[in-house]
């Protein structure tokens, strides 16, 4: 995270005491570095090179046709990431929504669209792993599927070292929608969180107001998630503006985006 951070940042280090001692500390003479700590020349501090990833990968909760991004905490190293990429973002989000709609959860926007070099509408695209929404948007998030990080576990261990969980689950589900569909609508309706109030868009929330819930989840009751239907690939931004939230947007950027000057050597060491 911290060397995200500096690499989004442009600063020349990321500063660190705790990998002073420790595995992650050995073998990266390029990376880590030991100097004596400014204010207590007796000590010494570690000094971590920034991280610049040539592309982040990022699921988000939503995302507008020009692919402005907007996501719920917790955040992890998303945004970090993002502003650290080197050429930018591709992204899928839960539900691709207009410009109108993005507009009234502005607040929750943390990565825009000239950081995004393609998009794509994913639902449960984060699974194994959790998705907070509060209502963003109007999408219901889901828990963490720890039964199926076990199986992952288990695959791993036993005899094809995970070959055969991969070709359960990667090459023979086809498609996004061929994931969703062996993962069954029963299990995606066990996941997904109890219906939250609709915040409104004027800071105090994660949600808007302006995306009204079925019945099911004004009573209290969690609707089974709907597994989509299949998404023609469009490959350019005005076909995908036509097709509303269908299908995969491209967004055209520059190929890699201006780095950071190169960080200077650090002290205490000979250039």
């Amino acid at each position: 995270m911290q060397r995200l951070i500096a690499g989004a940042t442009g600063a020349p280090y990321a500063a660190t005491g705790s990998l002073a001692g420790t595995d992650l500390a050995e073998d990266k003479p390029d990376t880590l570095f030991r100097v004596p700590d400014p204010a207590d020349p007796r000590a010494e501090v570690t000094l971590a090179a920034p991280l610049r990833p040539d592309v982040t990968l990022i699921h988000a909760v939503a995302a507008d046709e020009d692919g402005n991004l907007a996501l719920v905490p917790p955040l992890g190293e998303g945004a970090w990431a993002a502003y650290a990429a080197k050429r930018g973002v591709v992204a899928s989000v839960e539900r691709i929504v207009s410009r109108e709609e993005l507009r009234a959860i502005a607040d929750r926007v943390l990565i825009p669209g000239t950081r995004v070099l393609g998009l794509c509408e994913a639902p449960m695209g984060a699974h194994p792993q959790a998705l907070r929404t509060g209502g963003l948007a109007g999408v219901t998030g889901y828990r963490d599927d720890y039964a199926f990080l076990e199986e992952i576990v288990d695959s791993c261990h036993g005899p094809e070292r995970g070959r055969d969980w991969y070709r359960t689950w990667v090459e023979g589900t086809g498609s996004h929608e061929g994931y969703l569909n062996r993962l069954g609508c029963v299990r995606l309706a066990e996941l997904a969180e109890p219906a939250e109030p609709a915040a409104t868009a004027t800071g105090t929330g994660p949600g808007t107001g302006a995306h009204p819930r079925g019945p099911e989840q004004r009573a209290g009751r969690t609707a089974p998630v709907p597994v989509p239907a299949p998404r023609a690939p469009l490959g350019h931004q005005v076909a995908a503006r036509a097709a509303g939230r269908a299908g995969t947007a491209l967004l055209e950027r520059p190929a890699e985006l201006p780095a950071p000057a190169a960080p200077p050597p650090p002290p205490g060491r000979n250039a």
